[in-house]
């Protein structure tokens, strides 16, 4: 199969813009790629603060408020001692 001299001058410049075509594409992935483990970094640095800031008020929450007594019904108030 042998290629006229005009078909040569067709197939040329097509493989060389199909390169530069292929040579985005990747371009584009590694892009796409960096773009997206930024966007992860970023939600677990906020997952991590939400998280933070979610034991921190759990620990104030238990500090300042203590479970109140239960009042057993079966005793009193008062201790009756006699000496």
């Amino acid at each position: 199969m042998s290629l006229k001299s005009i078909e040569l001058q067709l197939a040329i410049p097509k493989t060389q813009e199909l390169g530069k075509l292929q040579n985005e594409m990747h371009q584009r992935t590694m892009i796409n790629q960096a773009l997206l483990t930024s966007q992860i970094k970023q939600q677990e640095l906020r997952k991590k603060k939400r998280t933070e800031k979610m034991t921190q008020a759990d620990l104030k929450e238990q500090n300042t408020t203590r479970t109140p007594k239960v009042k057993d019904v079966y005793r009193g108030n008062h201790v009756d001692i006699e000496l």
